[in-house]
């Protein structure tokens, strides 16, 4: 056969792998044989290091598949014979023969001849050859245009042999059992995708003994001694290893959910937290609701915080947790809202915050999936995990990473509350009433704080209102409970100028939009007031900036003052080391995280109320 009838007639795909310690033989058995020259592998500097220059064609393709990585090649050969093999692979000689000879006849069907294998493995020739179980295996290929399946393919022997340059140490034989684990989980995963979890510690286990078995009494590898035994090791532990695999992509991954999300119908969405946490959901609600636009969507929260979602139009239907529930009077205050939520039939249940009375609710309300999502504890009782990847992560991406791991991407993460004429008409009512000028300047102040090492203290607040009211001539509505107003005395006798508000939640949301700015502790109404698009002063105490205060959001007209200290981390662990035994809440001596002096904070809501 002449060079250009062999140039013309026959391509050699090369599925390189991560080890390119062979791949140089590879090339060089290859070098002074006129055929064209395809390469196939992962983005990889050694990998073009080694072929540039030398005329062969690279494609990319990110997989450690062989199969996916010669099925890539072939879609770029434009001959029926096709000699596919790997980058640790030298073809003899006598093999190159016995091809040229082979792609002079023809064929009716797509067909694999089988060469024998000649392989060294931990710098040992084996005298018995053996490979992968359950691999592809390298040989010359004949295509015809509908293109061949290299799984099920009828094949023949063809004389001469391929030279395996196995893996010379028994950690780069443990690194290409993980490939081949890889490989075994996208075929796992592409043949079987919804695998219960019985069903695949089954299978998993299963195959593996199939193939040990078959390793040692079939192939008897172990005759290759300590060689044989390794490998059997290996082979064996790469079938544990996919089913592992598998389990992690396709079930707790959330694989399974992200094929079907679109057939899902009715979801439940829990949030039993406060009104700054829920107010960080939102945009967990309007995500859902514009990818999943035909599903129906129910949100359960706390009372009264369910009434900042008042009007949110991408919440079907709206369910209340009563003040005062606990584990053990849950049953009797609302076992006929478990009941209600249950003839609801719902496809999937997402709990974005998981705490102990919100997980017993999730596990008592039936769904066929559930996700049970935690920032700081372990999650359970869930399909999915959702988990901790890094710990600068803001609470809006955590509650978004839901949706993101059953393959729902969110399009916006801005929080958002939908305001009704009747709250900016009863805030005009508010200021007419208490003589405020609706025209005028107007700050609104939170002093208090849920839980006290949040909070900046009292005394600062003295302070920033005098300073604000007297000294800038701007008006300021302090806001606390009834429970609270003993704690703001101080603010009322230091400057009685100063307006008090002690009403509703819905109240509050009116007058928080008409007022100039809002200065608060690290509580929920500085995040009410961001979602509205109110500028926002924020002290933030013993949390991470980030976990409540995404940077994305808290930008230009709103300003978080933050002091790194050495005793925060995402978990308190130093802020919650002292309990007070009275009220059962942490207490700090220190509070270093919150030394902010009143004159930068005036200069800061200066700035911002122009």
């Amino acid at each position: 056969m002449t060079q250009q009838k062999l140039t013309d007639s026959l391509t050699v795909i090369v599925a390189a792998l991560d080890d390119c310690s062979a791949f140089g033989d590879c090339l060089d058995g290859l070098k002074n044989w006129p055929i064209r020259i395809v390469v196939v592998s992962r983005k990889s500097p050694v990998v073009e290091k080694m072929i540039r220059g030398e005329g062969y064609e690279w494609v990319q393709h990110d997989s450690p598949c062989s199969i996916s990585l010669w099925n890539k090649g072939l879609k770029h050969s434009t001959t029926s014979w096709n000699l596919i093999i790997h980058s640790n692979e030298v073809v003899s000689g006598r093999l190159k023969k016995s091809i040229e000879k082979k792609i002079t006849q023809s064929c009716s069907t797509s067909m694999l001849y089988l060469p024998l294998s000649k392989i060294i493995f931990l710098k040992k020739v084996l005298k018995y050859p053996f490979g992968w179980s359950g691999e592809p295996q390298s040989g010359l290929l004949y295509k015809t245009d509908s293109g061949p399946d290299l799984t099920s393919i009828r094949k023949e022997a063809i004389e001469g042999e391929l030279i395996c340059l196995g893996e010379t140490t028994v950690s780069l034989a443990y690194l290409r059992a993980l490939d081949i684990a890889k490989s075994r989980r996208i075929r796992m995963c592409r043949k079987t995708p919804n695998l219960s979890k019985q069903q695949l510690i089954l299978k998993t286990f299963n195959m593996a003994v199939y193939t040990l078995f078959v390793n040692v009494f079939s192939k008897q590898v172990l005759r290759e001694g300590a060689e044989g035994l390794i490998f059997c090791g290996l082979d064996f532990y790469a079938y544990l290893i996919s089913g592992i695999m598998y389990y992690e992509e396709r079930i707790r991954g959330g694989g399974q959910i992200a094929d079907q999300v679109q057939q899902i119908k009715k979801i439940l969405v829990i949030k039993a937290m406060g009104i700054g946490d829920v107010v960080m959901a939102t945009p967990v609600f309007r995500n859902i609701k514009n990818l999943l636009p035909h599903a129906s969507l129910s949100v359960l929260v706390p009372t009264p915080v369910d009434k900042i979602l008042k009007g949110n139009p991408y919440i079907d239907k709206l369910h209340s947790l009563p003040q005062g529930l606990t584990k053990k009077n849950l049953k009797t205050m609302i076992g006929p809202l478990i009941k209600e939520m249950n003839r609801e039939k719902f496809d999937l249940i997402i709990n974005l915050q998981s705490k102990n009375l919100s997980s017993l609710i999730l596990k008592k309300v039936h769904a066929k999936w559930k996700i049970n999502s935690s920032y700081y504890y372990r999650d359970k009782e869930t399909n999915v995990l959702i988990g901790c990847e890094t710990l600068k992560r803001s609470g809006i991406e955590r509650d978004l990473d839901c949706l993101r791991q059953i393959g729902l991407e969110p399009k916006d993460k801005y929080p958002e509350i939908i305001l009704e004429i009747s709250d900016l008409d009863n805030a005009e009512k508010f200021f007419v009433n208490k003589g405020l000028d609706l025209g005028k300047k107007t700050i609104f102040i939170h002093p208090i704080a849920s839980v006290g090492i949040r909070e900046w203290g009292i005394d600062n607040f003295v302070k920033l209102c005098r300073t604000l009211v007297y000294g800038h001539k701007l008006q300021v509505i302090a806001n606390a409970s009834k429970s609270e107003m003993d704690r703001i005395i101080p603010i009322i006798q230091d400057t009685p100028e100063v307006v008090i508000f002690s009403g509703s939640v819905r109240d509050m949301l009116g007058i928080i939009k008409k007022c100039n700015l809002l200065i608060g502790n690290d509580s929920g109404p500085s995040h009410l007031s961001v979602a509205m698009g109110v500028p926002t002063i924020v002290f933030n105490g013993p949390s991470s900036a980030n976990l409540y205060r995404d940077p994305d959001i808290y930008t230009d007209k709103h300003f978080v003052f933050n002091k790194e200290v050495p005793c925060r981390d995402l978990f308190q662990t130093q802020c919650y080391s002292y309990i007070d035994s009275k009220t059962n809440t942490p207490i700090c001596q220190d509070q270093i995280c919150l030394d902010f002096s009143v004159d930068e904070v005036v200069e800061k809501a200066l700035e911002l109320v122009k």
